[in-house]
């Protein structure tokens, strides 16, 4: 009898922790990149009772795996706003501590220095150098600018490719890809 009991509580824990990983994914539906979670499961030990009857001793949580599956992109307008096709993640670093993060959601904005950042202030991180050698903070002003540039130039405007190069145009007209 407490064998049995034993098993029930288990499933009900188990379910208690699904519905929590189901909780979660409904509060998270309207998040910018947010990739839903089920929970897998499988059996715990079994004992044979006598030569053909086995009796489980109940359930666990084999994994709680991520749906990495292709959202879809929708078109916000927003020269800022960034999207991954397929596979993949966004690295951030906090200028705090520099730790560094990553992320699906591409809702970034350009900060009082030029910096492509996160809602919360956290750098985008990409290639900062013209031979794409060098990952550091993307920042969107005129630095590397071609010798043909007028000295003093300032970026006026600027474009991010599909493939994340940062196309700067400059007060003189000139143009030139940054990370």
């Amino acid at each position: 009898m407490l064998r049995s009991l034993n098993t029930a509580v288990s499933g009900l824990q188990e379910f208690q922790q699904d519905i929590d990983i189901i909780g979660n994914n409904i509060a998270n539906v309207n998040t910018t990149g947010y990739k839903d979670s089920r929970a897998d499961f499988e059996d715990t030990f079994s004992q044979a009772l006598s030569s053909n009857v086995q009796v489980g001793s109940g359930v666990t949580t084999a994994d709680t795996a991520m749906n990495f599956s292709q959202g879809t992109i929708n078109n916000t307008g927003v020269s800022t706003d960034l999207a991954i096709s397929g596979p993949g993640f966004f690295e951030v670093r906090n200028p705090a501590d520099n730790a560094t993060y990553t992320t699906r959601a591409g809702d970034f904005h350009v900060d009082d220095n030029g910096y492509l950042v996160t809602n919360s202030g956290m750098r985008v991180q990409g290639y900062d150098d013209a031979g794409l050698s060098t990952v550091g903070d993307i920042q969107i002003d005129a630095t590397g600018a071609p010798s043909t540039a007028t000295p003093g130039a300032t970026a006026s405007s600027y474009t991010i490719d599909p493939n994340g190069q940062v196309v700067v145009t400059l007060s003189d007209q000139t143009q030139f890809v940054r990370g």
